[in-house]
């Protein structure tokens, strides 16, 4: 009787042990996940500063340094309690704000809400960080932080809590895995409202300046291994959505890797193909732009579509992100006027609403059609999926354009959204210490007629990197002109 006991309590200890190991493992892999997606702030940082004049590019680095500042402040003051809090009627939760220790330790259940909480902050910052790209160049520091902290603390969190939170959008059957509608199109639409209220860079829509490519991407190095950068991160996105690896999870985690894999693969080429073809060179920033749109198409369906419509997926977005930037600039070409001496213009030097809010949108849509289990490919009724997922970006969409409209105009309103025509002609790093040119080496073509002194003056004195000087030619016979770099 003994031995039986002995053996019971040995099977007790031994399940105690493994449900342990369990918890462990899913709260390793949930912690993994949260920092490679907190990595891709550095992919977009490093995105956003290769497309922006180097005249800004420290203001660049300063809004997304604040706006993961500013956001985990929020989400953990008010944010994920809106999140994840017990549901009022569906809209928004009541409690777990302000989390200390005993309500964030792991419980007896087994949950890991410290794990948890930081997976999901990191997802917030992604969704405030997506419209730092669409403001850039002409917004003001202030007026940015007060919208990122209220991006953090209200808006993103009500999503949230409709869908993942138990909300009434869950109910009502809205899928959507990974946030292809609840943190890109969210972040893509706040985009869309925010660069129209903010209106254009000055000449942005100047076909004079436009012709002399002065709004091109000012660094493909830094756009390139930003985007690589970002499609790392998106690994621990989309199969660290899982949350866990026990169980058959990991089976899951690794369907998210490969379909995410092919998608932006997909979506890469045929975005690169495309804009190739209309500039008739070709264009390495726009397939950097496809392979983050195909990675927000597949977001939502990663965990449970087939590997040929992950590639669908992803060709789709390419040409949903291609058609959609053809249109903006269509319609910002023509500037229709509106009201209040705003026009119909949207400059985004980012094509943040064409990769995220409507590569976005489509994502949400490719669930209802390639989803394995309740598809309309795959058999599936149109109320399965479909139109749950329909009425989710029907209703995410208004609740971003309701919240973030007013918002951007009380802000132009009392003048603390753009900046002076002066600071914007001039850039916005001259109000940055230290300065765009003391952080990026200089590379200055220093003609024979000026002098060392003179061209440390036209650089404001600042120090020369290196310079490169030219020598003219000396009578008919003489061969090109030859380039050395000399240090100073």
């Amino acid at each position: 009787m003994a031995s039986e006991l002995t053996i019971a309590e040995l099977a007790i200890a031994n399940a105690e042990k493994i449900a342990m190991l369990e918890t462990s493992l899913d709260a390793g892999w949930t912690i993994l996940a949260g920092v490679l997606v907190f990595f891709m702030q550095a992919g977009f940082t490093l995105l956003e500063a290769g497309n922006v004049r180097t005249k800004n590019t420290v203001n660049i680095l300063m809004k997304n340094i604040i706006d993961t500042s500013v956001g985990a402040i929020g989400w953990f003051l008010i944010g994920y309690g809106l999140a994840f809090g017990k549901t009022q009627d569906g809209y928004l939760g009541t409690d777990s704000f302000f989390m200390m220790h005993d309500d964030l330790k792991t419980k007896e259940d087994g949950s890991f809400l410290y794990a948890f909480w930081f997976f999901q902050f990191t997802f917030c910052a992604t969704a405030a960080t997506i419209v730092s790209g669409a403001l850039a160049e002409r917004c003001r520091l202030e007026g940015y932080c007060i919208f990122s902290l209220l991006m953090s603390v209200f808006i993103y969190p009500i999503v949230v809590h409709w869908t993942w939170g138990g909300g009434w959008l869950s109910e009502e059957g809205y899928t959507d895995f990974a946030g292809s509608g609840v943190v890109h199109m969210t972040g893509g639409i706040a985009a869309l409202v925010g660069a129209f209220v903010l209106q254009p860079r000055i000449d942005r829509f100047n076909p004079e300046v436009i012709a002399k490519a002065e709004f091109r991407p000012t660094s493909v190095l830094n756009v390139c291994f930003g985007t690589f950068i970002l499609w790392f991160g998106w690994y621990g996105f989309n199969a660290g959505s899982t949350t866990a690896l026990s169980g058959s999870n990991a089976e899951v985690a690794g369907h998210c890797a490969v379909t995410t894999t092919l998608s932006a693969a997909c979506g890469g080429i045929i975005s690169f193909a495309l804009f190739s073809l209309k500039a008739k060179k070709f264009d390495v920033a726009a397939f950097a732009n496809g392979i983050l749109g195909g990675l927000v198409g597949i977001t939502a369906g990663c965990n449970n579509v087939d590997t040929w419509a992950a590639c669908a997926i992803g060709v789709i977005s390419g040409l949903i992100l291609f058609a959609t930037v053809l249109f903006l600039d269509w319609i910002s070409m023509k500037g229709y006027p509106l009201f209040a001496g705003l026009k119909l213009q949207f400059d985004d030097p980012l094509s943040a609403f064409a990769v995220h809010g409507a590569c976005g949108m489509w994502g949400v849509l490719a669930v209802g059609f390639f989803d394995m289990d309740k598809g309309l490919f795959y058999d599936g009724k149109f109320e399965d999926i479909m139109l749950p997922n329909i009425l989710g970006i029907v209703a995410i969409t208004m609740w971003v354009v309701v919240t973030t409209a007013p918002l951007f105009a009380v802000l132009r309103a009392l003048k603390i959204f753009r900046v002076s025509e002066e600071l914007e002609e001039a850039g916005l790093d001259s109000e940055c210490v230290p300065k765009s040119g003391a952080t990026t080496p200089i590379a200055t073509v220093v003609k024979r007629e000026l002098s060392e002194k003179e061209v440390i003056e036209k650089l404001d004195g600042e120090p020369i990197a290196s310079r490169t000087v030219s020598t003219k030619s000396e009578g008919a016979d003489a061969g090109p002109p030859q380039m050395t770099s000399e240090a100073v």
